[in-house]
Formats: structure tokens, C-alpha cells, sequence
């Protein structure tokens, strides 16, 4: 029975960070053009867009329920509205400022805590492995959107993440009310009538309240310590200036 942090999982792990290091280093050395580099974002967008398809149409079969075609959690929709964004958009579009996060946060604790893993005997079950690529691929398509500068974070810009991810409670609440599941307890959307972990605090607002925080931290701390780093080597180099002067 494949575990968190069994062999298996340690194994997948091992393949994906390796990968994923080498085709970025390759795609930074080599994608110099604007055209290279696109192609580089929209096939790995296509191919999380297949990922996210492929898991859903397994979840439908083996729930035999097709209203579970539709992602109903944070990391489902975020797959699937980062891929659609990513092949309609261009560089710098607000959506992706909200998608990249949800993306790269969504994707890291999944890929550590594959709580879903454990659900068959074979870790080639469909569910299990199409959960983990789309994950995988989402948090791989948030860092080569930030390495490559297709997403450029900014303070100006923080906005969008808090506007995304109302959008994405208000799409859980039309879940919940079109399929008339809102007192079904065997069924939630965007985890609106129960914590992400069971028997813990973290309701979707906790949850949301910590992302944002983390996601302005993360924002001031891109933007100044570049600058801090730039002023610390130019108050050196005068300095240093000054001495040969001397």
C-alpha cells in the first residue's frame, strides 16, 4: 500500500524535483525568444489541462457521479482555471497573480502531504496518479512562470489574489446550490461546510486569512530585499572607493 513519504512517494518526489530542475535550467539557457518561451508556458499548460481532465473524468467513474466532473476543492479549480488562463492569456494577466499562488501553495503541501495516496493498493491507481501530476504539474507551471519573468510579482498587484479566491468561494456556493448537496454531508465544494484537515481550525476563511497574509509577505519581501542587497552593494563599493582614494 503505496504511504506519505514511502518509497514510492519518496521516489516520485526524487523524479519530479530532478526534472523539473533541469528542464527549467534548459528552458532558461535555451528559450531566449519570446516565442520559445511562450511555447514553453502553453505546452505546460495544455498538458496540466489534460492532467486535471484526466483525474476528474477518473473521479466521476469511480464515484459513478458526473456532477463530479466539475473540480470541487481549492487545488481542482485552480488546476483547471490556470491552465485555461495560461493558454488564453499572455504574460503579466491579473488572473495569473492569483493563480500562480494558489498553484505554487496548493501544489508544495499536496506534493509533501498526499493525503490521497493510500486510496488503492497500486500507486498507478488513476485517481492517485492523476492527482499527483496535476498537482505536480500546477506548482511546476507557478516557478517557471516566476524563474522566466512571465509573471512578475508586485505589490501593486496584490489585489488580485484575495479577488480570485472570491471568486473561487462564490463558484463553490453555486456547486453546493445547483447540485442541492448544501446539507449533504458527503459532499463540499472549496471546503465550505468543513475544515481542509478534519478536526482542525482551518475553515476556508482561517485558511484564506493566513494565504493572504503570506502572499503580502512574499510580495514585500520580493520587492525590497532586492533593493535592500542593490543598496548594501553600492554603499560597498563606494566605500570600498573611498579607501583606494585614500
Amino acid at each position: 500500500m503505496p504511504e506519505i513519504f514511502g518509497w514510492q512517494h519518496i521516489v516520485y518526489l526524487v523524479i519530479f524535483v530532478v526534472l523539473s530542475a533541469v528542464s527549467i535550467i534548459l528552458i532558461k539557457k535555451y528559450c531566449k525568444t519570446e516565442r520559445a518561451l511562450l511555447m514553453s508556458i502553453k505546452s505546460t499548460a495544455a498538458l496540466l489541462l489534460a492532467f486535471i481532465i484526466w483525474n476528474r473524468i477518473c473521479i466521476v467513474i469511480s464515484n459513478e457521479d458526473c456532477f463530479m466532473l466539475l473540480p470541487n476543492t481549492f487545488c481542482g479549480i485552480t488546476s483547471f482555471a490556470f491552465a485555461v488562463c495560461a493558454l488564453a492569456f499572455g504574460r503579466d494577466n491579473p488572473t495569473l497573480h492569483c493563480l500562480i499562488y494558489c498553484g505554487f501553495v496548493g501544489g508544495l503541501i499536496t506534493m509533501i502531504y498526499p493525503d490521497f495516496i493510500s486510496q488503492n493498493q497500486s500507486f498507478f491507481y488513476p485517481n492517485t496518479i492523476s492527482g499527483l501530476l496535476h498537482h505536480s504539474v500546477s506548482l511546476y507551471l507557478s516557478v517557471l512562470m516566476l524563474i522566466t519573468g512571465w509573471v512578475k510579482p508586485a505589490l501593486n498587484k496584490w489585489k488580485y489574489f484575495p479577488i480570485g479566491m472570491a471568486f473561487m468561494m462564490v463558484y463553490g456556493v453555486l456547486l453546493l446550490s445547483i447540485s442541492g448537496r448544501m446539507t449533504d454531508d458527503g459532499y463540499d465544494a472549496m471546503y465550505i461546510k468543513h475544515p481542509l484537515l478534519e478536526g482542525t481550525p482551518l475553515t476556508w476563511y482561517v485558511v484564506g486569512a493566513l494565504m493572504l497574509i503570506l502572499h503580502i509577505t512574499f510580495l514585500l519581501c520580493w520587492t525590497y530585499i532586492p533593493k535592500f542587497i542593490e543598496k548594501r552593494r553600492i554603499t560597498k563599493a563606494a566605500d570600498n572607493y573611498t579607501d583606494t582614494a585614500d
